[in-house]
């Protein structure tokens, strides 16, 4: 990200202890809990997560990286050709804040990601674990045993009642 012109991203995650060195599995829940305006979510008053622009500048049009990757292209893609949506090869798409994914593991190694999207993030994230079941990563590197300002980060989260 920092060869692409995306260190400031990388120097604000650094700064709150975090490596994304591939030491742990990320899900989409967790980094989209790193990209709100207010970290952690839901308290007012506190500095932006990472990934996100301060309140004081968020809009939907200035949300921090999930936009700042694709903008370049975006926009080039509107009077030219149509390029991928980032200059990173291996971000060719972007990248996705919401829930509803999970990397997956074969023998302690990563070897692909399933995403899901349906009615609700919660239920996302139940199928996504559904269809990862047997590839998910250990439980010792998955995001949720990462604290940032003193918060665990989530990996998955369920709904109560899934069934009803």
């Amino acid at each position: 990200m920092r060869a692409a012109g995306f260190g400031a991203y990388v120097d604000r995650a650094a700064a709150d202890g975090l490596r994304f060195d591939g030491a742990f599995a990320f899900s989409d829940r967790a980094v989209g809990f790193l990209h709100r305006p207010f970290f952690p979510d839901g308290i007012d008053n506190t500095a932006a997560g990472p990934f996100s622009t301060a309140i004081g500048s968020w809009s939907p049009f200035n949300v921090g990286l999930q936009l700042d990757l694709v903008r370049t292209n975006f926009l080039a893609a509107l009077s030219g050709p149509v390029t991928g949506c980032t200059a990173i090869p291996a971000l060719p798409n972007g990248i996705q804040i919401f829930a509803g994914s999970v990397p997956l593991y074969k023998n302690g190694v990563l070897v692909g990601a399933i995403g899901i999207s349906g009615d609700g993030i919660d239920q996302d994230d139940l199928i996504a674990a559904a269809g990862a079941n047997g590839f998910s990563p250990q439980v010792g590197i998955r995001a949720d045993q990462i604290f940032v300002r003193g918060v665990r980060l989530p990996f998955l989260k369920f709904p109560r009642s899934p069934n009803l």
